[in-house]
C-alpha cells in the first residue's frame, strides 16, 4: 500500500511510498522536473518586504506590484521550512507543483493560476524556488470578509463564492485530488471580469494536497482550527475519507461565509438562533469567530446552527433555503458514515442550475513526473529566463553544477555537465568568463568547438518557447507588464555596490562571447540601470541606455521604446527636461505608428511626458495631457486600477501646484478612499495615497489632520514594508516637515538625524536622497536658530552635492541659494548677496533653465536689499519677482502672495503705509477666498499690525494682534516664532494704549514659555521680553522690571553663555534698572561683571569697555562716592585719548 505523505511545507516524500528511500533533492533536480511539466522560470523576483496577502499552512503568499495593470502572489518558504532544508521545501513545492500543473486544475477558473517559478534569493549560497501564482487584489477571503467591500457582499454574492469553491474542490475530487486544508486564509477573492461589480473565488495552497492513484493509497490531511473535520486524528486515510474530510471543511467554510456577520458578532443571532450565543468564548479578539466555530463543532451542534440560520434568513428563496439545509445536514455531519463524499451531488442540489461560471472543468489527468536525480535538462535550455534572474541565482547554479560533477563518476553524465560548465566558462555565466578552462572542460565533454559555438548561436537567439505562451509573456506583449526592478533586491549599500561590479562583469563578459547585439547584453544594461537609478547616479544609467539604445538597431520598437521612456527618466532626473521631452515625444510618435491610441504603451508614454512638463512649469500642458489620457485607462482598465489612481493622483497634485487646492482635495481623497476600500489600509499604493493628501493638508496648513495622517502612514508603512522602505523613510520626512512647519523643532531634528543615518547606510552618503535629508536637517537647525550647526550641515550638503551632480546643477544652486538664505537671516546681507547673484549666473548657465530658481533667488535678493536699506532695489525687484511668479505658478500662488507679503513690508519700511496695507489686505483676501488659514496668512496679518502701530492706530493694532495672537496659538502654540513677534507688537500698542492689566495677562502667558524655546529661538523672545520690560519702565514698576530683567539674564546665560555680547547688553540694561530701584551695590555688582567681561573680549580700550566703565562711574556718582568717579572718569579719558593718539 503506497502513501502520500503532505505535512506542511516539511512534510515526508510526497512522491514515493512509506517504504520508499527519501531522496535528497536539489535545484538542479527541481528544473529538471518543472521542465517536464512545462512550468515556466519568470523573470520576476520576489521581494520579502511586500505585504503578505494569505498565509497557508504550507507557505507564505506575498504579493508584488510588477506593471501597471497587473501583479502575481508569491508563494515561499517560511524561516521555520528553511531551516528543514532545501530538500525538505522541493519536496513540498513539487507536489503543489503536480497538483496545480494537473490540466484540470491549472485552467480552472476556481483555482488560482499557477504562472511560473522564480527565486528567493538570500545569499549566493542559498536560494529557494517560489511559485508564482495569480495575485488577489482583493486577498484571502478571511481578510476580504472585513474589508468594505466584503462587508457589502448579498447573500447571493456570498453564495456564489461559496459555489466557486465547491467547483473547484470537486473538479479536483473527479480526478482523484485531495485538497486537504480548506479554510478562508487559503481562499483567494478576484474581481469578476464579466460581470461588473461581482467576485470569484479561487482556491489556493496545495501543499496538503495529493492525487491519490487507487483507493489502496492514503494521505496526512491538514489539522487547521476549526476546519478540520471531527474525525482527524494524524492517521494515514484513503481517498474516500480523504474526500468526506475536504466536504466537512468545505461545508464549515459555506457555514462560515454566509453567516459570517453573527460569527464575527457584527449582527445578533436571530430569536430562534440565540441559543448558540452560549458557545462564544469568555473573551473576545481576532479569532472570536474560529473559537466559536471550535467549540459548536466540539459540541455536534455545527448542523443544527446552520438550519437554523438559513431558515431564519430572509433574503433565500424557499429552493434555496431546502438545498442549503440538505447541504448543511449531510456535509456537517459529525459522523463520516452520515456524511457524503459526493460533493457534485451535493453542489448541484445546492445549484439547480448551474452557469457557465460553475461548469465543471474536463477530469483529463497528467502523469506526474518522477524526480529524476540524473539531469536530464540542459541549463542551456533555461538560459534566457536564468539571466534574466539575479545575478547570485547564476553563480549557486554554476555552483551546483561544479559540485554535480565532481560527485559524478558516471562517464555520460559528466560529459554533460562538463559541456555544460564549458558553455558557463564560454560566456561567463555564474563566474568570470574563463576562455582556457571551458577549452578544458570541452575536451573532457567530449564535444567540439563547433558544437560549442552552435550551442552559443542557441543561448544568443533563443527566448524560451514555453515562456511565450505564459500569463508573464502575453501581458509583456501588451505592454502590460514592466521590468521587474532588481535592485528592489539590495537593500544595503554595499550589497549595491557589489551586484553594480557583478552586472558590469557579467556585461563585459557578454559582450566579449556573444556581442551586444543579444537580448542577455540588453537585459543586463536595464538590470544595470535600475542599479544605478537606485544609487542616485543618474548619470551612468543615461549612459548605459545610450549604449543599449545604439545596439538596438535590430530590436522591435516595443524594447526600443522601454529604452527611450527609461532613458528619459534618467534625464529627467539629470534636470535634462528638454531633452527628456524631446525623446518622450519620439517615443509617443513611435508608438502611435504601431498601436491605437487607446494602447497602454501609448498612454504610459503621455503620462510619462505630462510629469516632464510639470517639471518645466507647464502646469496645464500636463493637466491636459492627463486628462486625456485619464478617462481612456479608467474606460478599458476600471477606476479602481492602480494605473487609473495613479494618473489621478499625478493630475492631483498638478492641481495643488496650480493653486487649485480643492479640486486637488477632491481628487487625492478619492484616490485615498478608494485604495483603502479595494487594497486595504496596508497596502503601498494607500499607503501612498494617504500621504498625498497629508501632504496636502500640511500645504494649506492644516497640521493636525495631516499629522494624524502621516502617523496612520507610518503604522502601516512599518508594519507592511519594514523601516528602510523608501515609501516610509519619505513619510518620516514629510512628518518631520510638518513639525517644522509648526516649529516642534525638537521632534523634528530627531526624526531626521535618524532619516539620514539610515540613509547614509542604506543608499551612501553621496545618495540624492541622504543629501536632501541632510538639507532638511540644516533647514531644522536653522529655525533652531542653531546658525552655526545649520552652516555645517548646509555646507556638508552643498559639498556632496557639487561632488554628485556637479557645480552647474539645478539641486547644487537650490542648496547654495539656501546656505545664502541663512546668511540673510543672520544679518550678513553682503555675503548673501554675493551667494545669491553666483545663483543666478549659474542658472543662466543650465541647459535647461530653471525658472523657479531664478524667481526665488529674485524674491530673496528683495530682502538682501532690505537689510542693506536699498529700499528703491528691493521695491523693483519685489515687483519683479510678484510678476514672474504669477505667470509660472498664477497669481494666487503661495510663493507670488510671499512676495506681495515682501513689498508690503517694503512700502512700510519707505512709510507708504496706504499701499503697504492694500498689499496686505490683497493677501489676505486671497487665502480667504481659498479658505486656507496657513502660516502666510497670518505673516500678512502680522504685517498689517505693524503698519498700524507705524501710523499709531494703536486700537486696529491691539485688536488684530490679539486676534492673531489666538490663531497662532491654537495652530502653532505659543512657542511659534510668528506668535513672539506678534506679542512684542501688541504689547508695545498696549503700552501707548496704557492697558496696563492686558499687559500683565500677556507678561503671564510669555514667562510660561518652556525653556527650551529660549534655546531655539532667543531672539525673539528677547524681542518681546524687551517690550514687557519697556511698558514696566514706563509704569516706573522698577522692582517688577528688574525680576522680569534677572530672569532674561539667567536664560541668556544658560543659552549663550556668560560672555556673549547679548548676554552683557541685557546685564548692563539690569544694571541700569537696579538703580532705578534705588539698588546700588547690586548694580555696582553687576557693571563690574560687565566691564570685566569687555576687557576680555574686545579689550580695555574698546569703545564698548569705556563706556560701560562710564556707567559704572554713575553707579558710583549715585551713591555719592565721587573720588572713585574721578579717577574712574580720568581713566576713561586717558584711555580714549591713548586710542586718538595711537590712531594718529
Amino acid at each position: 500500500m503506497s502513501s502520500v505523505l503532505n505535512h506542511r511545507f516539511i512534510s515526508e516524500s510526497s512522491f514515493t511510498s512509506t517504504e520508499s528511500k527519501e531522496l535528497q533533492l536539489d535545484i538542479l533536480g527541481f528544473l529538471n522536473f518543472i521542465h517536464k511539466l512545462g512550468v515556466d522560470i519568470v523573470p520576476i523576483t520576489w521581494q520579502s518586504a511586500r505585504q503578505p496577502i494569505g498565509w497557508g499552512a504550507t507557505s507564505q503568499i506575498n504579493e508584488a506590484h510588477i506593471s501597471i495593470t497587473t501583479s502575481f502572489a508569491f508563494k515561499c518558504a517560511s524561516d521555520a521550512q528553511k531551516q528543514r532544508g532545501l530538500s525538505k521545501v522541493l519536496e513540498a513545492l513539487m507536489n503543489e507543483i503536480g497538483v496545480l500543473a494537473q490540466p484540470s486544475i491549472r485552467n480552472h477558473p476556481n483555482v488560482v493560476d499557477l504562472q511560473g517559478i522564480c527565486w528567493d534569493v538570500e545569499s549566493e549560497h542559498e536560494i529557494w524556488p517560489v511559485l508564482i501564482l495569480g495575485k488577489s487584489e482583493f486577498g484571502n477571503l478571511h481578510d476580504f470578509v472585513s474589508l468594505p467591500n466584503g462587508r457589502a457582499l448579498s447573500t447571493e454574492q456570498r453564495l456564489e463564492l461559496c459555489v466557486d469553491i465547491g467547483t473547484a474542490i470537486q473538479d479536483m475530487h473527479n480526478t482523484n485530488i485531495v485538497h486537504g486544508d480548506i479554510k478562508p486564509e487559503n481562499v483567494l477573492i478576484f474581481r469578476d471580469p464579466s460581470e461588473l461589480g461581482e467576485y470569484i473565488a479561487k482556491v489556493s495552497d496545495f501543499g496538503y494536497s495529493a492525487r491519490l492513484l487507487s483507493a489502496d493509497d492514503t494521505c496526512l490531511m491538514s489539522r487547521s482550527l476549526p476546519w478540520h473535520a471531527p474525525e482527524h486524528s494524524f492517521d494515514l486515510v484513503g481517498l474516500v475519507q480523504a474526500q468526506k474530510m475536504d466536504v466537512f471543511s468545505f461545508a464549515l467554510l459555506c457555514f462560515w461565509v454566509l453567516f459570517e456577520k453573527y460569527l464575527a458578532v457584527e449582527a445578533m443571532f436571530p430569536v430562534e438562533a440565540q441559543w448558540a450565543e452560549e458557545y462564544f468564548p469568555a473573551y473576545k479578539d481576532e479569532h472570536l469567530s474560529k473559537r466559536f466555530l471550535e467549540n459548536l463543532k466540539n459540541s455536534n451542534m455545527t448542523s443544527a446552527l446552520a438550519r437554523e440560520l438559513v431558515a431564519a434568513d430572509e433574503f433565500l428563496d424557499a429552493g434555496t433555503k431546502q438545498a442549503l439545509i440538505h447541504f448543511f445536514t449531510v456535509g456537517l455531519a459529525p459522523e463520516p458514515n452520515s456524511r457524503s463524499q459526493d460533493l457534485g451531488g451535493l453542489l448541484n442540489d445546492l445549484v439547480s442550475r448551474r452557469s457557465a461560471r460553475h461548469k465543471s472543468t474536463d477530469a483529463t489527468t497528467l502523469h506526474t513526473p518522477e524526480y529524476d536525480y540524473e539531469l536530464a535538462v540542459e541549463l542551456v535550455d533555461n538560459m534566457s529566463s536564468l539571466y534574466a534572474s539575479d545575478y547570485r541565482v547564476r553563480k549557486y547554479l554554476r555552483h551546483c553544477l561544479q559540485e554535480r560533477m565532481e560527485r559524478n563518476s558516471g562517464s555520460t553524465e559528466r560529459q554533460k555537465l562538463a559541456f555544460q560548465l564549458a558553455v558557463c566558462n564560454e560566456i561567463g555565466f555564474g563566474a568570470l568568463r574563463d576562455v582556457l578552462l571551458a577549452e578544458k572542460l570541452l575536451q573532457q565533454s567530449g564535444r567540439t568547438r563547433d558544437e560549442l559555438q552552435k550551442t552559443l548561436i542557441r543561448v544568443m537567439t533563443s527566448s524560451d518557447s514555453r515562456t511565450g505562451s505564459s500569463n508573464w509573456s502575453i501581458l509583456r506583449k501588451l505592454g502590460h507588464v514592466k521590468m521587474i526592478n532588481f535592485a528592489d533586491q539590495f537593500h544595503q549599500i554595499d550589497e549595491l555596490r557589489l551586484a553594480e561590479e557583478e552586472y558590469k562583469r557579467e556585461m563585459a563578459d557578454i559582450e566579449q562571447s556573444l556581442g551586444k547585439s543579444n537580448g542577455l547584453w540588453m537585459f543586463h544594461s536595464q538590470t544595470l540601470t535600475l542599479i544605478y537609478n537606485k544609487l542616485g547616479q543618474w548619470q551612468n544609467a543615461a549612459r548605459i541606455l545610450e549604449e543599449a539604445l545604439k545596439s538596438a538597431t535590430s530590436s522591435g520598437d516595443d524594447e526600443i521604446s522601454i529604452l527611450q521612456m527609461n532613458l528619459a527618466q534618467m534625464y529627467r532626473h539629470e534636470s535634462r527636461l528638454t531633452e527628456a521631452e524631446r525623446l518622450l515625444a519620439d517615443t509617443l510618435s513611435l508608438l502611435s505608428e504601431s498601436y491605437a491610441e487607446n494602447d497602454l504603451r501609448v498612454l504610459e508614454c503621455k503620462i510619462n511626458l505630462a510629469l516632464v512638463l510639470k517639471d518645466q512649469n507647464r502646469l496645464q500642458d500636463a493637466v491636459d495631457l492627463l486628462l486625456k489620457a485619464l478617462p481612456v485607462i479608467q474606460g478599458m482598465l476600471g477606476r479602481e486600477n492602480p494605473t487609473a489612481l495613479s494618473t489621478l493622483s499625478n493630475l492631483g497634485s498638478i492641481y495643488f501646484l496650480q493653486s487649485r487646492w480643492s479640486q486637488a482635495e477632491i481628487i487625492h481623497m478619492e484616490t485615498k478612499d478608494t485604495c483603502e476600500r479595494v487594497l486595504g489600509a496596508y497596502h503601498p499604493f494607500t499607503i501612498l495615497s494617504v500621504k498625498n493628501l497629508a501632504n496636502l493638508y500640511a500645504r494649506g496648513g492644516r497640521f493636525n489632520e495631516a499629522e494624524e495622517m502621516l502617523c496612520a502612514c507610518l503604522s502601516r508603512g512599518k508594519r507592511a514594508l519594514g523601516e528602510q522602505n523608501p515609501i516610509v523613510l519619505d513619510t518620516f520626512e514629510e512628518l518631520a516637515n510638518t513639525y517644522i512647519s509648526q516649529d516642534r523643532l525638537g521632534e523634528a531634528e530627531a526624526m531626521l538625524s535618524r532619516i539620514v543615518k539610515v540613509r547614509r547606510d542604506v543608499l551612501g552618503p553621496e545618495h540624492p536622497d541622504t543629501i536632501i535629508g541632510m538639507h532638511r536637517l540644516g533647514v531644522c537647525y536653522q529655525r533652531s536658530g542653531r546658525w552655526r550647526e545649520a552652516k555645517e550641515m548646509y555646507i556638508q550638503a552643498l559639498e556632496l552635492s557639487i561632488s554628485h551632480f556637479g557645480p552647474k546643477h539645478r539641486s547644487t544652486l537650490h542648496k547654495c541659494l539656501d546656505l545664502a538664505s541663512l546668511y540673510m537671516e543672520r544679518g550678513y546681507a553682503t555675503k548673501a548677496e554675493h551667494l545669491m547673484l553666483e545663483v543666478m549666473r549659474g542658472e543662466e548657465e543650465l541647459h535647461d533653465r530653471d525658472e523657479s530658481l531664478r524667481i526665488d533667488t529674485l524674491a530673496k535678493l528683495v530682502t538682501v536689499y532690505r537689510q542693506q536699506e536699498r529700499l528703491d532695489e528691493a521695491e523693483q525687484a519685489a515687483v519683479q519677482a510678484i510678476g514672474a511668479q504669477s505667470r509660472l505658478h498664477g497669481y494666487h500662488h503661495s510663493l507670488a502672495l510671499e512676495s506681495k507679503n515682501n513689498l508690503g513690508a517694503i512700502l512700510r519700511d519707505q512709510r507708504k503705509y496706504t499701499e503697504a496695507k492694500t498689499v496686505f489686505l490683497e493677501v489676505i483676501g486671497i487665502k480667504e477666498l481659498h479658505g486656507v488659514r496657513d502660516a502666510a496668512y497670518l505673516v500678512s496679518k502680522y504685517c498689517l499690525v505693524t503698519v498700524y502701530i507705524a501710523e499709531e492706530l494703536w486700537d486696529d493694532a491691539f485688536n488684530l494682534g490679539m486676534e492673531v495672537l489666538g490663531v497662532t496659538e491654537v495652530k502653532f502654540g505659543t512657542h511659534h516664532r510668528l506668535w513672539l513677534l506678534t506679542m512684542e507688537e501688541v504689547i508695545i500698542a498696549c503700552t501707548s494704549l496704557e492697558r496696563w492689566t492686558d499687559i500683565a495677562e500677556l507678561e503671564q502667558q510669555v514667562l510660561k514659555i518652556d525653556d527650551h524655546v529660549w534655546t531655539e529661538d532667543y531672539t525673539n523672545i528677547l524681542r518681546v521680553t524687551k517690550s514687557i520690560i519697556s511698558a514696566l519702565v514706563v509704569q516706573e514698576k522698577w522692582t517688577h522690571a528688574a525680576r522680569v530683567s534677572e530672569q532674561v539674564v539667567c536664560n541668556l546665560q544658560r543659552v549663550l553663555g556668560t560672555e556673549d555680547t547679548d548676554t552683557l547688553e541685557y546685564m548692563r540694561l539690569l544694571s541700569w534698572i537696579y538703580t532705578k530701584d534705588g539698588r546700588w551695590s547690586e548694580a555696582e555688582i553687576v557693571m563690574l561683571e560687565v566691564v570685566a567681561k569687555w576687557k576680555l573680549l574686545m579689550g580695555e580700550e574698546h569703545e564698548k569697555t569705556l563706556s560701560h566703565m562710564a556707567d559704572l562711574a554713575s553707579i558710583y556718582s549715585g551713591q555719592g562716592r565721587n573720588d572713585e568717579v574721578k579717577l574712574l572718569v580720568d581713566h576713561i579719558a586717558g584711555m580714549r585719548q591713548k586710542f586718538i593718539g595711537g590712531a594718529s
